[in-house]
């Protein structure tokens, strides 16, 4: 049985959660931040509605616990 992956929800965090995850995102995962600002990735997300969704991994497992997490969902294709 394959594990689930943690997901932090990032579009459902408080002020004050997104905040701390940002400055962790910038530190340990330049590259994600820098997608993440990408004006190209905020106009896909802003056409959809979409909410944004990284691995807890990505930034560290020592993240609040407290963080919105949703199971990561299986793609179809």
């Amino acid at each position: 049985m394959a594990r689930t992956r943690k997901k932090i929800n990032l579009s459902r965090l408080s002020r004050e959660e997104k905040k701390k995850t940002w400055q962790r995102i910038k530190q340990v995962n330049p590259n994600m931040a820098a997608l993440l600002q990408d004006a190209q990735f905020q106009s896909l997300r802003d056409h959809f509605q979409g909410e944004i969704l990284i691995d807890v991994s990505s930034v560290n497992d020592s993240l609040n616990d407290s963080l919105n997490e949703e199971p990561e969902a299986p793609i179809h294709g």
